[in-house]
């Protein structure tokens, strides 16, 4: 039996690789899975999944996912990790799981481990590009969180390419959507509609975000944008970070403006597996990883009023 175990913090973006990869993972060993904490699954409105058999969690050996400190971009990358196509039984599996090759040969089985139950269509006009645009905690990180120009030339290459001239925002931050695009429509603050709005969008702009992927895959989008080099666009060493966000129906842009195809970017990406798998073997406690630093201190509400405040402030800053 293979379990796993929905956690407090995670997005919904999380919780949907880790629990597809589960699915695919148990039905490679040909076992049963078992989901725990089922109450913290955050789709439960809209989304349609089997929590599995009952099991007793203490009975249960933990499996991580390797995961690779990259000093040189300061961040923790991921890669598919092997030992996960043979477990022994009892395996609670941790990780990220953000890789397709997690999926096997049953990725074509998504649209039935993952059933989407909207309770309202938002039937956009056909010549509509949304923008998923995540704010909130990654303006905490200048590394990460996307310039105003990734999403300037991504636009510029949706008009010329398609003739597009209605573009609507998904975003977390409302505010600090605003700032950047006064003048579309925001959609936020509303998870489902969120999702909806990706999954029936026809042409894309996506963020650097989980999010996006199974409602994109849920769809029946014809184009999308997404940013190279995924969580450090940009960086002088034209790493990508993680190499396992590149996505084989994506098309990606960099930092000038330049559109580069899943099958451009596919050595790049497997160069950088190499490296990480040949040169990089320190493992150590990750409970020991706190990036919450002096947040932690201060009660939940505080921090939830604080923050809302100082975002009507400074949008581009603080979300």
């Amino acid at each position: 039996m293979i379990g796993l175990k929905f956690k407090e913090g995670q997005g919904l973006g999380n919780q949907l690789w880790n629990y597809i990869a589960c699915r695919c993972i148990a039905k490679k060993n040909n076992y049963k899975f078992t989901i725990f904490d089922k109450d913290l699954f955050k789709g439960k409105s809209f989304l349609k999944i089997d929590y599995g058999v009952k099991a007793k969690i203490r009975d249960f050996n933990v499996i991580k996912e390797d995961l690779y400190y990259d000093l040189s971009l300061n961040y923790i990358s991921s890669i598919y990790d092997a030992k996960f196509k043979k477990l022994e039984k009892k395996s609670l599996i941790e990780g990220l799981f953000q890789d397709e090759r997690y999926f096997f040969n049953y990725k074509n089985l998504i649209k039935d481990l993952l059933v989407y139950k909207p309770k309202k269509k938002l039937n956009f006009h056909k010549n509509t590009c949304i923008l998923n645009i995540r704010g909130g905690e990654y303006k905490r990180h200048k590394t990460l969180i996307l310039p105003k120009s990734y999403w300037d030339n991504s636009i510029d290459i949706m008009k010329s390419k398609f003739n597009i001239e209605n573009f609507i925002i998904v975003t977390d931050d409302y505010y600090y959507a605003k700032d950047l695009f006064p003048e579309f429509e925001i959609i936020s603050n509303n998870i489902e509609k969120c999702f909806s709005a990706l999954v029936e969008a026809e042409y894309l702009i996506i963020s650097n975000s989980s999010f996006s992927y199974f409602p994109v895959k849920l769809g029946q989008s014809k184009f999308i944008i997404a940013p190279k080099y995924w969580s450090r666009f940009g960086n002088k060493l034209s790493r990508w970070a993680s190499p396992c966000n590149l996505v084989e129906r994506y098309n990606y842009i960099n930092q000038n403006g330049k559109l580069f195809s899943y099958q451009d970017c596919f050595k790049e990406k497997e160069d950088l597996e190499d490296i990480y798998i040949k040169n990089y073997n320190l493992k150590f406690d990750d409970s020991y990883l706190d990036l919450s630093g002096v947040r932690k201190y201060f009660p939940k509400k505080f921090k939830e009023v604080i923050k809302k405040f100082l975002s009507l402030i400074f949008p581009r800053k603080i979300g």
